[in-house]
């Protein structure tokens, strides 16, 4: 007895040490940009090559010289060919004109594709209308989800710091993956089944810097969980409604406070800076739903460079949980996912060598580790080794954390930018149920 408490009380004290962490990391990023008026500033220079004088950088450049060759034959036929300034004025051309597309592959997910066009910009009103916001998107995957939606309002209203937007969205997965609930479901117990989203949503706030803004959200969503027709899984059946809150599905209204502290000198490829999230959210289920809980969040990130601009140790901590309210419940597909490659159409956290949706808990806690060697450059053309880590867990009560729980992710990831934007990532996963592929437009953080 005595033993148990014991263990509860450490696996209490880690936990609270980790969210010690995370917050550390935040309050470490939001003074490392601090200026140091001797050094000398840049203006978007272009990145350098510097040399390796010191040891510790040659060990991190090694592995990447070895693959270095091979690689730069590949693009120097890419130059010879002008292949890279075609691709460039190509995205240059699409992005200045509103046209966004993407493109990807996940196991599971299949090919998938989207397009999201900025109608101001794609009518040539954005020179009269700076502040407009008026986008529609549309996101397939060809055996995962079809999505579509429009956002209309501004970035900044009568000429103040304050925005507000409107957004109206439906969302059709035809095949989302469910293991059971907690760190020691088995893929074995895996079933997909089928979930339509309805969402109106508001949101409103206020830019207080270039870098701090909070913004209030109030979301309404109508959703209808049904079996899948994916023959190869189970059906949804198999753990019933006396398993699993929002069986049937609910409709539930959301009401949220975000703060957002964002230093990076980029959003998709930073050299340095970094970004801290806090987010509370309560949800109340309307009608015969059940649904009453709150929803804490904190996320941050930090951008450290090495010796060069080319090379960058990128650091993400996030912890989510979930609380209920006066007798209330969690929806399960509410609930907090680990794993796969997070993107669009997706809502599972990152832990990339594991399948999407693999865990499901009350809360979660995630580590991910990137070290970004950019081995090739020409123009605005830019491509980037990541090797990377990850680790996270899913959870019950904080008293059910414990440290053998753990899952673990690494492998290799190549990033190709165009003009500091994410053009494509192709990467490799490997983890204790296997490996996995992806091709994505967007990076994970």
């Amino acid at each position: 007895m005595q033993n148990t408490k014991n263990k509860t009380i450490w696996a209490n004290s880690f936990f609270k040490g980790s969210i010690l962490g995370v917050m550390l990391l935040a309050s470490f990023s939001a003074f490392a940009e601090a200026p140091d008026k001797y050094a000398p500033v840049y203006e978007k220079a272009p990145l350098k090559a510097t040399a390796l004088k010191d040891p510790v950088s040659y060990l991190f450049a090694l592995p990447f010289e070895l693959i270095r060759w091979p690689m730069i034959q590949n693009l120097l036929f890419v130059e010879k060919y002008h292949l890279d300034q075609k691709m460039t004025w190509i995205y240059t051309y699409l992005k200045n004109h509103g046209i966004t597309p993407s493109a990807g592959y996940s196991p599971g997910g299949g090919v998938q594709a989207g397009l999201k066009l900025d109608l101001p910009r794609l009518t040539d009103l954005k020179s009269s209308y700076p502040d407009f916001i008026f986008d529609t998107w549309m996101n397939y995957g060809s055996s995962s989800y079809f999505q579509t939606g429009t956002e209309i309002g501004f970035e900044k209203i009568a000429g103040t710091d304050f925005f507000a937007s409107g957004l109206a969205q439906y969302e059709r997965k035809f095949r989302e993956d469910f293991y059971g609930i907690g760190p020691d479901s088995t893929r074995g117990d895996g079933v997909a089944y089928e979930i339509e989203t309805t969402t109106l949503a508001g949101k409103a706030g206020y830019e207080f810097s270039p870098s701090l803004k909070t913004t209030f959200h109030t979301k309404y969503r109508n959703v209808n969980v049904g079996e899948s027709d994916d023959k190869d899984k189970g059906q949804l059946s198999y753990f019933g409604p006396a398993r699993l809150t929002g069986y049937s599905g609910d409709r539930i209204l959301t009401f949220a406070g975000e703060l957002k502290h964002d230093t990076r000198d980029f959003i998709d490829a930073p050299t340095k800076g970094g970004y801290q999230q806090l987010y509370l959210g309560y949800d109340e289920g309307l009608g015969n739903s059940n649904a009453r809980y709150l929803t804490y969040r904190v996320d941050a990130a930090q951008y450290i460079k090495v010796g060069s601009p080319r090379r960058i140790f990128a650091l993400r901590g996030l912890m989510e949980h979930h609380d209920e309210v006066n007798g209330g419940n969690i929806p399960f597909y509410d609930l907090s996912k680990l794993g796969g490659y997070a993107a669009a159409g997706q809502q599972s956290e990152t832990l990339r060598s594991y399948a999407n949706n693999r865990f499901h808990g009350d809360s979660l806690l995630l580590f991910n580790l990137e070290y970004r060697y950019a081995i090739w450059e020409h123009k605005e053309l830019q491509l980037d080794a990541v090797p990377f880590f990850d680790v996270g867990q899913v959870f019950d009560e904080f008293s059910h954390f414990q440290m053998r729980d753990f899952k673990e992710s690494y492998g290799l990831e190549f990033r190709v930018y165009v003009a500091r934007t994410s053009l494509v990532n192709i990467s490799i996963a490997h983890g204790d149920e296997g490996t996995n592929f992806f091709v994505r437009t967007k990076k994970a953080f």
